[in-house]
């Protein structure tokens, strides 16, 4: 969530020696779909910078928006993308506003399906919420194919999944912290480079999460760039 006046702040005089070899602003998105670096900029809310460009070339594959009845339901759901698309690596990310133990209990409801055919890892920061029988992700596991890989937010910047499924984004903050929100869902919905899944648990049936009641949110639905179907 860095601007680049806040990198070049952290670099302190290091940065008067970077900067003497030249500076490049990459302004066109490379890693995501189309589709998902429209949605992305939505959130975008950096105001000293522009959002990247989003690429030329269309996926014609919206980021899609899923409602579970419980945990189960999703793990069952993610168990049987995983099964059918065996050359996916694929994260399970866990939106701000949850604590440890819903993603232990996330990767515990994948664990107990015993349905999928790939591999299952999970991280988190804290040791009481490992997971038995789970493996923690590594640099090799990161690199393998058919991986479910189930994180945090914070544990997710910087990596990239070919499918993201964003799980309890109906526990994102609003008021004052909903510049923060923004932004996390900027993060999120980036670590995906083909496809993207907003999820909630337990909304009421004909209702929506808070957050995407939220402007921002309703004009990306308005102007499509979300598939609301299911």
């Amino acid at each position: 969530n860095s601007s680049i006046n806040d990198i070049r702040g952290g670099l302190g005089l290091i940065a008067n020696i970077v900067s003497s070899f030249g500076e490049k602003e990459l302004t066109i998105n490379y890693r995501n779909t189309r589709e998902i670096a429209t949605l992305a900029n939505f959130f975008y809310d950096d105001t000293a910078s522009t959002p990247p460009i989003p690429p030329k070339i269309e996926s014609r594959i919206l980021p899609k928006y899923l409602n579970f009845i419980d945990q189960d339901q999703a793990a069952q759901k993610i168990v049987n993308y995983s099964n059918k698309h065996p050359s996916k690596k694929i994260g399970v990310l866990l939106a701000p506003g949850t604590n440890g133990y819903l993603s232990k209990t996330m990767a515990e409801s994948i664990r107990d399906n015993q349905g999928l055919n790939g591999e299952l890892y999970h991280y988190s920061s804290d040791a009481k919420y490992n997971v038995a029988g789970v493996s923690r992700p590594n640099e090799t596991s990161f690199q393998k194919q058919g991986t479910v890989t189930v994180l945090s937010r914070q544990s997710s910047k910087g990596l990239e999944f070919d499918t993201v499924f964003v799980m309890h984004i109906e526990s994102l903050e609003m008021d004052e912290k909903l510049p923060d929100t923004k932004r996390n869902l900027y993060v999120l919905c980036t670590r995906s480079r083909e496809h993207l899944f907003l999820c909630s648990v337990g909304v009421e049936e004909n209702s929506l999460p808070k957050i995407m009641e939220e402007d921002f949110f309703q004009l990306a639905i308005d102007q499509q760039v979300i598939d609301m179907s299911q």
